[in-house]
């Protein structure tokens, strides 16, 4: 089937059928329970098969996880280890971004996570001994909301920032589209190639990359939305029946689906992003002071 809607790297790879021998890289591992598919674009000929630049994605799946705090935790530690050997964020600025519009809930995932990050860039400045005593990384943080509402690109926002700011690195957090429904709220993407906000839903804006934007880009999403078409073709397939072009018509390309408990999902998948970059930026700081300074 043409114009699968996915953000992940790791089903655009399955649904094109791209092997190693395209130039590929693939890893799979195993920490604590936790799944981590690690995948590298290495040259042009893959990057244009899977339709994403060349560079590392990685896939976490923590099915499960808001049952268990332990597997929280755990969760957590696998994803600061990601980011960590993506980039070294010790001593450098970084400006983390939340994309998305915080009134539609699939979409909140950026402003909800970012409003749990610890930005502490205005502490170095006025209230230093405070800064150097908690040993706290240089944070500062951005919530773009979305075009429609500020009738400024994401992407000009952003690059006025980094210009004020300067910093070092940058963490872009979105919600993504996949094609699988199991995949909602159940998986995260990591990926040090930017990303193009809005393209899982047919809604492309400008790429927000380290070729753009003239710094680190680090992007982190969780999908939380399925074209409807998809998923109607998936399920004809899997009942042995053929899906015609008038059978699909019905599901518009512009109709997606959620899980009905996205809030909540989405809440407890902000909680976990917030945690692991907070932890990431400031690896200083406890778990209780992490806790009461990201409220």
């Amino acid at each position: 089937m043409s114009n699968i809607r996915t953000d992940l790297a790791s089903e655009l790879r399955e649904e094109n059928g791209v092997t190693e021998e395209d130039g590929i890289k693939e890893e799979n591992i195993e920490t604590d329970g936790i799944k981590v598919k690690r995948i590298e674009i290495l040259d042009d000929s893959a990057a244009k098969k899977i339709g994403r630049n060349k560079g590392k994605y990685i896939s976490i799946y923590f099915d499960g996880i808001f049952s268990d705090n332990s597997f929280f935790d755990k969760t957590c530690e696998v994803i600061k280890n990601e980011l960590n050997a993506l980039s070294d964020f010790k001593d450098k600025e970084t400006l983390v971004i939340g994309l998305g519009n915080a009134a539609l809930t699939a979409d909140a995932l950026g402003p909800k996570t970012v409003s749990g990050i610890i930005a502490s860039r205005h502490l170095k400045k006025h209230v230093p001994k405070l800064f150097y005593n908690m040993k706290l990384g240089e944070v500062s943080t951005l919530t773009t909301s979305v075009l429609g509402k500020t009738g400024i690109e994401s992407s000009e926002l952003v690059k006025a920032a980094i210009e004020k700011v300067k910093p070092k690195i940058v963490i872009v957090i979105d919600a993504l589209a996949a094609r699988e429904m199991k995949k909602l709220c159940t998986t995260l993407q990591i990926t040090d190639t930017g990303i193009c906000p809005g393209s899982g839903v047919g809604n492309n804006r400008e790429e927000l990359s380290e070729k753009t934007l003239g710094v680190k880009v680090i992007s982190i999403g969780v999908p939380t939305v399925v074209n409807a078409r998809t998923l109607a073709h998936d399920l004809a397939k899997e009942n042995n029946c053929e899906a015609s072009e008038k059978s699909l018509s019905p599901y518009d390309e512009n109709l997606i689906v959620t899980p009905k408990d996205i809030d909540i999902l989405l809440s407890k998948c902000a909680s976990l992003l917030s945690t692991s970059i907070n932890k990431t930026l400031h690896p200083y700081l406890s778990n209780d002071e992490i806790n009461l300074l990201s409220e």
